[in-house]
């Protein structure tokens, strides 16, 4: 690795070019590293790549032949069409050009041939990402599959679907591999009155897969969505819920026990809940700690009873927390 993930994110000019440089010197003499490159890094790389005109102002490099490059371009491609994976009606551009039907239908077969390698590579569920993909992937299709038989979709609308779902599944797994993949620890660690808060991959995955795609429903079952929270990045969620945790317990100074089941704040009248689990933990050696599982706006009145009773904090004029 020779930058890490912060590191590329936090780059100047100047310092974007010195960096390109040694990935293009890598890409150029040294290809067969490129493929041990981490996420972040060809993410980095291929970006930059994808931008690059030549005086005719035609691409320079075309990234389907790169075979390095076929995460990035999926989950481009993901980005892209995302309203529209039959490739059926019009699309624009990440520059809001409306692309054209010839490259609307390399883009088509491109997508179908990287879908079908995920599909592949998701049954080896190999790895925590996969794994953890693979489990909270199988919840929805499960839901799905249901609405089918129970003849509440039909066959289109469920094919669709399930094209969708899967397709979001890679992009919540390429998007928690960019921010874990340089970490030689796959967990982000809060330590909080001798107690310590692990918040991992299964977290990450979770609250995205969970809490923010709406159009994951299937039919009758709808989930609790979390609005955006100017505090809550969810390209570094791992380090804004770390972020997160100190901040509330620089005002719950009661001492963490084993018993603690949840955290309690609110933004802007919106009540949200954060669950912890304790139990014993992989990325402690199987020691124990909490593991941070979920967090989501409050809207059932089991949620919301937990704050009667609770002392309020006002952190500022948007921000409260219960304890």
């Amino acid at each position: 690795m020779i930058y890490n993930y912060q590191q590329l994110q936090n780059l100047n000019y100047e310092n974007t070019k010195t960096s390109l440089t040694r990935y293009f010197h890598k890409f150029t003499y040294h290809r067969k590293e490129i493929k041990k490159l981490k996420t972040h890094e060809k993410d980095f790389l291929f970006e930059n790549m994808s931008l690059l005109r030549t005086e005719k102002n035609e691409k320079a490099f075309d990234l389907a032949l790169i075979v390095e490059a076929s995460e990035y371009n999926f989950n481009k491609l993901i980005l892209t069409y995302f309203d529209n994976l039959d490739f059926n009606k019009p699309t624009q551009n990440y520059l809001g050009q409306f692309i054209d039907n010839h490259t609307m239908k390399k883009d088509k077969v491109l997508f179908n041939s990287y879908y079908e390698q995920w599909l592949k590579q998701l049954e080896t569920k190999r790895g925590k990402y996969l794994n953890i993909v693979h489990t909270e992937l199988n919840k929805r299709l499960k839901e799905l599959y249901f609405e089918l038989k129970n003849g509440k979709i039909n066959e289109t609308k469920y094919n669709y679907q399930l094209k969708y779902i899967n397709s979001v599944g890679f992009f919540i797994y390429y998007k928690v591999k960019l921010f874990f993949d340089s970490l030689i620890e796959k967990f982000v660690l809060v330590n909080i009155s001798g107690e310590k808060i692990v918040i991992n991959i299964y977290s990450f995955v979770h609250i995205l897969f969970r809490h923010y795609f709406p159009s994951l429903d299937c039919g009758t079952v709808k989930r609790t969505l979390n609005d955006p929270l100017p505090f809550l990045d969810i390209t570094n969620l791992p380090n804004s819920l770390r972020d997160l945790l100190i901040k509330y317990f620089n005002y719950d100074k009661t001492t963490l026990t084993p018993s603690r089941e949840y955290l309690l704040f609110s933004f802007k009248n919106d009540k949200y809940i954060v669950w912890l689990k304790y139990d014993s933990l992989e990325e402690l050696g199987g020691g124990n700690g909490f593991e941070l599982r979920t967090l989501y706006k409050c809207t059932e009145i089991r949620d919301l009873d937990k704050f009667q009773g609770k002392t309020k904090q006002t952190v500022n004029s948007d921000l409260s927390f219960y304890f």
